[in-house]
């Protein structure tokens, strides 16, 4: 399963857009919720750079949209991919965007399943809060290491 991520729009639903480093923000993210899965990651940003970069960074493939006569932005770019018939997971809010690929299902004949980029912002942030949990300590374990640490000191 390929999932095709709308990133500024994903960001956006994470608010982090208004971020300095905003995309290298969500890479990270979704980095952590494709540890020790097979899925498929393609983060398409919107860039102001006439060439465009690609670029995998730990499983997840990340594309910022060239800026010129052929793509507009990165919605062009979505598009695109998605032409090749796979079994895909397209997630975005943007209702330009899922018009335009409803229409390509009809013309190439298959199924894209979308998901909402708000309800995949929850799983990240849920996920999220699960890792953080994992390493949280609590009191007791706090002043346990620091009597283990005080032994080596003294």
């Amino acid at each position: 399963m390929k999932y095709i991520i709308d990133a500024n729009n994903l960001a956006g639903k994470l608010d982090i857009l208004g971020e300095k480093d905003f995309d290298k923000i969500l890479i990270e993210k979704v980095k952590i919720i494709n540890q020790g899965r097979k899925r498929k990651y393609f983060l398409v940003f919107d860039s102001l750079d006439p060439m465009g970069d690609k670029y995998f960074d730990d499983g997840v493939a990340v594309i910022y949209t060239p800026r010129d006569g052929f793509y507009d932005g990165a919605d062009d770019k979505i598009v695109e991919l998605l032409t090749v018939k796979d079994e895909y997971v397209l997630v975005t809010d943007d209702l330009d965007l899922i018009k335009r690929v409803e229409k390509l299902e009809i013309e190439k004949d298959f199924k894209i399943l979308k998901i909402k980029a708000s309800d995949f912002a929850k799983k990240i942030n849920f996920q999220q809060e699960e890792t953080d949990e994992k390493f949280l300590l609590n009191q007791d374990d706090i002043d346990s290491i620091n009597k283990e640490l005080l032994k080596f000191w003294k």
